[in-house]
């Protein structure tokens, strides 16, 4: 457990194997600075496939809308 014993304890080195005393931001920075790279793979491997969605959505919707307006003039 963190921090068992703490108040038991004298020595801020022996607290220090027992209470967690980096913050969670660094914790953080230091992981994504670590795995930079992978984690760059991973936003572009989902970024593209919701661009290329994007874009198709966008090409049948007018697609769509050309095809309607075809049918309205032969009326």
């Amino acid at each position: 457990l963190c921090g068992n014993g703490a108040l038991e304890q004298t020595s801020s080195t022996l607290l220090n194997n027992q209470i967690y005393t980096r913050g969670c931001l660094k914790a953080v920075r230091e992981w994504v600075g670590s795995n930079l790279f992978v984690f760059g793979c991973i936003v572009i491997g989902v970024l593209i496939p919701q661009m290329m969605s994007i874009c198709f959505a966008r090409n049948l919707n007018d697609q769509i809308a050309i095809q309607i307006s075809k049918w309205q003039y032969q009326r």
